[in-house]
């Protein structure tokens, strides 16, 4: 179980997960730290910190913080067994998006070749 958690957290990217969610971020300095509003609880101010490298997050205006479970289970109000089915679901999906852009790639390519 350990390892799946593991290969899950390691397949879906903190950041890129918060970046399709329309959280917009800006790097803190050359290492691989974002800083943004927190989607967790009101904000005005940049406090949602994500190391990339690490992938975790802490808000320093909530408190909270974690890895890519642990911010599914705050933002969606999910338990941990419900977060880990929305990231598989989540997954999915991006599989099947990610077919469908390819496919579409592909007649786009055959039907101009064939123009």
């Amino acid at each position: 179980m350990r390892e799946d958690l593991e290969q899950l957290k390691q397949r879906i990217p903190l950041l890129e997960y918060l970046q399709r969610h329309h959280w917009t971020s800006s790097r803190v300095t050359a290492r691989e730290e974002f800083v943004g509003l927190c989607p967790l609880h009101p904000d005005t101010r940049p406090s949602l910190y994500v190391n990339a490298r690490k992938n975790l997050f802490y808000c320093h205006g909530c408190q909270r913080g974690g890895d890519l479970i642990r911010f599914v289970e705050l933002s969606q109000h999910l338990s941990f067994r419900e977060s880990l089915a929305c990231l598989k679901q989540y997954l999915a999906l991006s599989a099947e998006s990610e077919l469908l852009a390819k496919t579409t790639a592909f007649y786009q390519m055959l039907l101009h070749r064939d123009s």
